[in-house]
Parts: structure tokens; sequence; C-alpha cells
């Protein structure tokens, strides 16, 4: 540690990085690696997304592959969080702090094909658009069941039903009782 700068504006030396200075092993900087990340709420900041350098990089890469894969996650509080419920949406990589034991739920994740580029897939199941659409109507997407689960989360009624629950276990969101309510 002696040795080590360890100004956490410039690198935040993690156990692992640590050995990976004792072995010697150098890493060249790839400015394709920079990828813009929301490390707390309404603040993003610059992150150098390799995994020598991000400790745990969870499932990240499957919500956030490279720069050209759009989405959004909703971040929410998570099991046994000292903060109340809240819940956040990012269009970024999200630190896993920015909510108190963080859980991420994205409205898409990604796989690979053969050569590498990213596939984008629908996190929202068809079974669930079933149910909604049986419920509330054809029209509605997949897009629309994203937004009222976030819409859910923020409702007053909601947290404070639930308030107790979601200190817990992670979110259960209530089917509206008439259409005109999802909607």
């Amino acid at each position: 540690d002696a040795f080590i700068d360890t100004d956490p504006h410039k690198i935040s030396w993690s156990r692992g990085l640590k050995q990976e200075l004792r072995k010697g092993r150098r890493h060249d900087f790839g400015e394709g690696r920079l990828a813009v990340s929301m490390y707390r709420p309404f603040c993003k900041q610059w992150l150098y997304v390799h995994r020598v350098f991000i400790e745990e990089m969870s499932k990240m890469p499957r919500l956030f592959p490279d720069e050209s894969a759009r989405n959004q996650a909703i971040v929410v509080t998570g099991r046994g969080a000292s903060k109340d419920f809240s819940a956040l949406m990012v269009d970024v990589i999200p630190n896993l702090d920015l909510q108190d034991k963080g859980q991420v739920f994205p409205r898409y994740h990604y796989t690979s094909d053969a050569t590498g580029r990213p596939i984008r897939e629908d996190a929202v199941t068809d079974g669930a658009l079933r149910v909604f659409r049986e419920r509330y109507g054809n029209t509605v997407t997949k897009d629309d069941i994203f937004y009222y689960v976030y819409g859910a989360l923020h409702e007053p009624t909601y947290r404070r039903r639930f308030a107790d629950d979601l200190r817990k276990s992670l979110p259960r969101i209530p089917l509206a009782e008439k259409p005109e309510d999802f909607w």
C-alpha cells in the first residue's frame, strides 16, 4: 500500500488489482473500454470496463455490452437495505451501490452472435405480455409493461402498503384493477 497511489480519483485499488501488480502484469489502456456509468443518483462518471479493474462485473456485460447497445434498467434498493425503498431508471451501467444493496431489472439483455456482436433480447417475457394483454387489451407492448412497473414502484399507496415487504424482499408488482389505471 505504501508503493501505490491511493487517490480514489485516479484508481480504486482492489485486492485483485493489487495481486496483478505484485505479479508484474501489465494491462494496456484501450479507449474503447471507456463507458459512461451512473455512480450515484444523478451523478454520471466515466468507467473503465475491464475485468481486471472491476472486482465484480456481475451481469453488467449482458445488460450494457458496449456503447452501441441501448438499454434502460430499473435499479431498486435490495433486500436488507438500511435505507428506505427507492427506484431509479438508468440508461447507462449502474454502480450496484447506486441504491443500497442495489438490484437491477433491465428492459433488455444481450447475448452475442458467432462474431461477438451483441444481440438484444427482451427481458419482459412473452408470458407477462400475455397476462397484461388479457387484462388491458392487445395494444399493450413490452415497453408499456416496463414503464408500468417503474410507475408502480413510485406510486405512494403501493410504497406505504408494501413498505415492510420492500425492506425484506424484492418488489412484487400488483396488476391494476381497471384498465384506465394501467394506462
